[in-house]
């Protein structure tokens, strides 16, 4: 093995272990960690202590990630013209439904929410900053899939492992694509409880189609009264970026 091959194979390794951390943050020890990477331990080590002579890991008894990663991701959003547009927009769309706002983008086949803004009387769970969900799932994935061509949707949806995260989370392609002929047609998408147990939510995709608004709210408080206003309040937030014409 050349050494330009042992240094693709370690920096694989290296973004390994920091994945495998950013989804245990309190931490994880050698031995766990050595079991999820699959990595014999003295290579885990060692990359370990890479990662934190560079900043990105800290050992505090447990390895952890230092918020390293969230500057650079909040300065690769920062230089999106479009992520500081729709901030104001994510504020009022907060203040005009009273519940919590989010924005995503697709990275790939799944959404990542990179901004939001919560409202002080939602109790209902949601995304956190960072956080990857699936597209088929939830609104903001909804939305963002039905602005593609069917077959494109079908080849997201053979990629994917599908699994049901609630009772009422869509696993047949024929349903997903009767939800999304549905989204085209009315121009916004709820999810109904299909990725947080008893959380509704309703999202628009913004015009590149790889990103989206949403709102959600308890289910039980998403009245016929309540799916209008959120609705009309996700397509007004989407009219008026589209307005702006700045790229996400």
């Amino acid at each position: 093995m050349d050494s330009k091959t042992i240094s693709v194979q370690s920096l694989q390794r290296a973004f390994l272990l920091v994945e495998i951390l950013a989804r245990h943050p309190a931490g994880l020890t050698l031995g766990e960690l050595t079991l999820r990477s699959r990595l014999h331990k003295s290579t885990t080590h060692r990359l370990l202590g890479n990662l934190i002579a560079l900043g990105y890991v800290r050992n505090r008894g447990v390895y952890m990630l230092t918020p390293r990663l969230f500057e650079l991701g909040c300065h690769v959003m920062e230089g999106r013209p479009g992520a500081e547009a729709a901030r104001p927009l994510l504020r009022d769309l907060s203040a005009r439904t009273g519940e919590t706002a989010f924005l995503s983008v697709r990275e790939g086949d799944e959404g990542l929410c990179v901004h939001k803004v919560e409202s002080p009387t939602s109790n209902a769970r949601a995304f956190s900053l960072g956080q990857r969900f699936p597209l088929y799932c939830t609104a903001m994935g909804k939305s963002m899939l039905a602005a593609l061509p069917e077959q494109e949707v079908r080849a997201v949806w053979e990629r994917l492992s599908v699994s049901a995260h609630t009772p009422r989370t869509i696993t047949r392609i024929g349903e997903l694509l009767t939800d999304l002929r549905r989204v085209r047609a009315q121009g916004y998408a709820v999810s109904y409880g299909e990725y947080f147990p008893g959380v509704a939510s309703v999202g628009c995709a913004l015009p590149s189609a790889d990103a989206a608004f949403s709102v959600c709210c308890p289910i039980g408080r998403l009245s016929a009264a309540k799916l209008a206003e959120m609705s009309a309040a996700v397509k007004a937030a989407r009219e008026a970026f589209a307005a702006l014409s700045h790229p996400l």
